[in-house]
């Protein structure tokens, strides 16, 4: 495992969303999966991830407040890319089914499946 500092690992996130956001093609088949990643992305970061991206930036020496201002300036531009592809194309179904699948498959999951 490399040494990477922790923000760095929620930045290349953010890298990733941006690249899986220019593969959404309205007839791609996976144009789906490619949207619920972006939304998972942005779910994950908007609950903890920017706090994180302030405390290893300042753990690391740098100044955490500017950290924490790039991370919400590219949570910004990751929100304003999913608002745009969920009115220009038709994802509310796959929303509410992953959404369905997510209350069924980890409400009280047991322990041995």
């Amino acid at each position: 495992m490399d040494n990477k500092p922790l923000f760095q690992y929620i930045f290349d996130m953010l890298d990733y969303a941006e690249i899986i956001s220019t593969k959404i093609d309205a007839d791609d088949y996976d144009k789906n999966n490619y949207f619920m990643t972006l939304v998972y992305i942005e779910d994950i970061l908007d609950k903890y991830g920017r706090g994180l991206v302030s405390r290893s930036a300042g753990e690391e020496g740098l100044d955490s407040r500017e950290y924490l201002r790039l991370a919400t300036e590219r949570m910004d531009k990751l929100r304003a890319v999913i608002r745009e592809l969920s009115q220009s194309q038709d994802f509310d179904n796959i929303l509410k089914v992953r959404g369905e699948s997510f209350y069924q498959d980890w409400r009280r999951r047991p322990a041995e499946m």
